[in-house]
């Protein structure tokens, strides 16, 4: 029996040949696809394989924000209003249960989205012109990026275990209605930033049409 070897990328290996395999494929002999599918699904290989960093952390953030956000409406929504049936000891009893796995939660998506979201954000700033557009992209990336502290600050807070912590979940209500608006004030600041005008600079957009004409070549 073949021992595995510590270590080994197995599954980066695996995405990668597959990303290799839609990029060369021919795909007008290829039975899974009809013909006029070719090009379309050998561009999509090409800019998976040239952009697969950017895509797993794409995925990263848009999974930690999903989560983030819906645990803090979750809390809000249902968690709370439960509470208030429970008595004094039985509700500190619940809160310190699930203190320590929403903690670990809050710390791991927060520095994923922290990580992810500065990465996109200076890509996309270093590879697009936003001189036409209506609001200044920098500005909104600054703002986002501080109401974003805020929100973890606060999600780190309420799920801490020191003893300001404690005191800061006697109005667990009032913090949570608080982090549930930065959450919302969050995703349409970035609906907003996503369709702010933009025009890819002159080196990218020759290395972009030069990956179509690629693929479409294939």
């Amino acid at each position: 029996m073949k021992q595995r070897r510590s270590g080994t990328p197995y599954a980066p290996f695996l995405l990668g040949w597959v990303c290799s395999k839609l990029k060369a494929a021919s795909f007008r002999r290829n039975r899974l696809f009809p013909a006029e599918y070719g090009p379309y699904v050998s561009y999509l290989g090409a800019c998976i394989s040239m952009d697969i960093v950017e895509l797993i952390l794409r995925w990263s953030h848009i999974l930690s924000a999903v989560v983030l956000a819906g645990g803090t409406i979750g809390w809000r929504v249902a968690v709370v209003p439960g509470l208030t049936a429970l008595g004094g000891e039985q509700r500190e009893a619940f809160l310190q249960a699930s203190r320590k796995p929403w903690s670990m939660v809050v710390g791991i998506t927060s520095g994923l989205l922290l990580a992810s979201g500065l990465y996109n954000a200076i890509v996309i700033i270093i590879r697009n012109d936003f001189s036409n557009a209506p609001l200044p992209y920098h500005a909104l990336v600054a703002v986002k990026l501080l109401l974003a502290l805020v929100l973890f600050f606060l999600a780190a807070r309420l799920s801490g275990k020191s003893s300001g912590a404690v005191r800061f979940r006697e109005r667990l209500t009032f913090w949570l209605n608080v982090n549930c608006l930065l959450a919302i004030l969050l995703v349409c600041l970035g609906g907003l930033m996503r369709l702010t005008p933009r025009e890819l600079k002159a080196q990218d957009a020759v290395m972009e049409t030069a990956v179509v004409q690629e693929s479409l070549d294939a």
